[in-house]
């Protein structure tokens, strides 16, 4: 039975809440118990899931300019498109295309890739080309030279090439490939008879994801290079993992004894000179929510934008600004950023839902109840907190892209049809001539 988890509410669900502005204590730093594992300290007992809020959704005007304090962006309408209310699309690093899945989501065991997973034969995935919308009616949906294979599932995270999918098969097993966003060529990279799950690109184009025997429930961490796979196993149960735009680091969600953990994991070169790429020691971590399962761990992950991976010689290279995890925390019921090198965590809007690095801030765009909202990076010289900013009462998801001209899109609800997104670009705009 499909239960109230994040991700599924995170557009069908979402509504404005107050568009009343309220001050609040953004960037504040919350360190575990010990700085190993252990709760955050101040945090409720509970871990339950969020409650969204309900009701109408504002719509804002047509490229509206909103001013916020120091924040002034434009907002845009691109496109509508049709969702299986589920999972969120993912974006090409050039802004252009859109990966959609669509008709009835898979059930839970398979999105959360348990021993009861089946193939979602009811579900499809769609790529869409917004490069000419607005309006909506140069939305195309891309016609490809032969279908896409029936019974895959969006994957977490794409590339310039194509974008992750994973494909559930009817003896349990797993596979993991990448669809062209240009001809919807199907490439395997990961086949056999293991469960190879929950994929997502390094910033180098490294492929990370969880594996496990058909017949067992622990997850060993692999990566896969050029040069092979890496492996690293631990006591628990590896879920989810995610790269940033720090280079040459991992983080996985860890199920253990004690709970659910975030892991930081180092990816080393092994012999060095060698090219050889290897998962390293963890370095940082910090528990999250006890107990934990693996619907926790979906919820904490799943608004969760990968790195983007645009094929460029410079990314993750000298210039490119180090974004760090932000992720889901249940327990303080927002969105953090997770500081590896004091396993802390910096707090974002109240309330968040979803978030992502804006270095046009800088700071942080977050999806909260009363909007869209933008928390400014905190700065330790500061000596009094510098309140969030709405910019839109509507609680658009953001997501980035490596395109200049639509650096961030953003997914919400329709509030005539709750299985349409509306689809939206944010840009920073020149503050207004006093």
């Amino acid at each position: 039975m499909r239960t109230g988890l994040l991700i599924g509410m995170l557009c069908a669900g979402l509504a404005a809440g107050c568009v009343t502005e309220r001050k609040v204590r953004p960037g504040l730093t919350v360190l575990p118990q010990n700085s190993a594992m252990g709760p955050a300290r101040g945090a409720p007992s509970t871990s339950t899931p969020v409650e969204l809020p309900s009701g109408p959704v504002a719509a804002p005007a047509a490229e509206a300019m909103v001013q916020n304090v120091r924040v002034v962006v434009r907002v845009d309408h691109l496109a509508s498109i049709p969702y299986d209310g589920q999972v969120l699309p993912l974006v090409s690093p050039d802004g252009r295309f859109l990966a959609v899945q669509q008709g009835e989501p898979p059930t839970w065991p398979t999105m959360l890739a348990q021993p009861a997973a089946e193939p979602p034969t009811t579900t499809r995935i769609t790529v869409y080309d917004i490069s000419q919308s607005p309006p909506d009616s140069n939305t195309r949906a891309m016609e490809f030279p032969s279908p896409l294979p029936p019974g895959l599932m969006l994957g977490r995270a794409c590339d310039h090439l194509g974008f992750l999918v994973e494909s559930p098969r009817p003896d349990g097993s797993r596979w993991i490939g990448r669809v062209s966003w240009i001809g919807g060529t199907v490439q395997w990279l990961v086949q056999g008879g293991a469960v190879n799950a929950h994929a997502v690109l390094t910033d180098r184009g490294e492929l990370l994801y969880t594996r496990r025997p058909v017949d067992a429930p622990e997850s060993e961490l692999v990566l896969l290079t050029a040069t092979g796979e890496s492996v690293r196993r631990s006591e628990g149960a590896y879920m989810f993992p995610v790269c940033t735009t720090e280079r040459d680091l991992a983080y996985a969600f860890n199920l253990t004894s004690a709970g659910l953990a975030v892991e930081a994991i180092r990816i080393v070169e092994d012999p060095p000179g060698s090219g050889l790429r290897r998962l390293g020691r963890t370095f940082a971590q910090a528990l999250i929510g006890k107990p934990g399962d693996a619907a926790l761990a979906y919820q904490v992950s799943s608004p969760v934008q990968n790195v983007v991976v645009s094929g460029r010689t410079q990314e993750g290279g000298f210039g490119v600004p180090v974004h760090p995890l932000i992720f889901y925390h249940p327990d303080l019921s927002r969105m953090v950023a997770f500081d590896t090198q004091f396993s802390s965590y910096t707090l974002l809007a109240p309330n968040s839902i979803a978030a992502i690095r804006w270095s046009e801030g800088p700071g942080y765009l977050c999806t909260a109840p009363q909007g869209l909202v933008f928390t400014p990076e905190p700065s330790r010289s500061e000596t009094r907190r510098r309140p969030d900013s709405r910019l839109d009462s509507t609680p658009y998801v953001p997501r980035a892209t490596a395109e200049k001209s639509r650096p961030v899109l953003l997914f919400g609800p329709s509030p005539r049809d709750p299985n349409q997104l509306w689809v939206r670009s944010l840009i920073a705009a020149e503050s207004p001539t006093p």
